[in-house]
């Protein structure tokens, strides 16, 4: 299963030894597909730096960033281009820094991206919503 992870990197702020926060990347383990496609690592803000970083940074817990809103969770719709049809509703991780833009279509937002996983029923299907974002603790 070691495949089907990367290293991804998120950027939020932390605070700083001047009491004010800043900006800081934080590195965690999720799920690989998604975020080696450029447009998911753009409208996401999350990327995969597998490699050039495993193995050298320390993991985040990713229960911490998602207490922190560092990153945020988004329920989308994964639509069957032909019939219209849901096929899948999907949990994908982002950018606390991008929920303003989250729900936009591409390439502010996820919407209209195509799915990318180990799911060959679903890969290559559309994005066309977003469900519900929000921070959230449990899967």
């Amino acid at each position: 299963m070691a495949g089907l992870y990367a290293t991804l990197s998120v950027t939020g702020n932390q605070l700083a030894l001047d009491a004010t926060e800043k900006p800081f990347t934080f590195y965690f383990r999720g799920a690989k597909q998604l975020y080696l496609d450029p447009a998911w690592a753009t409208a996401t803000g999350i990327t995969d730096v597998s490699g050039t970083h495993q193995g050298e940074v320390v993991l985040t817990d990713v229960g911490d960033l998602l207490l922190h809103g560092i990153l945020r969770t988004a329920e989308v719709e994964i639509v069957d281009a032909a019939t219209k049809l849901v096929l899948a509703i999907k949990r994908v991780r982002y950018s606390g820094l991008k929920s303003a833009t989250i729900e936009q279509p591409t390439p502010a937002g996820i919407v209209n991206l195509t799915w990318k996983g180990i799911s060959t029923k679903l890969n290559g299907r559309t994005i066309k919503a977003v469900i519900e974002s929000r921070r959230m603790i449990t899967d």
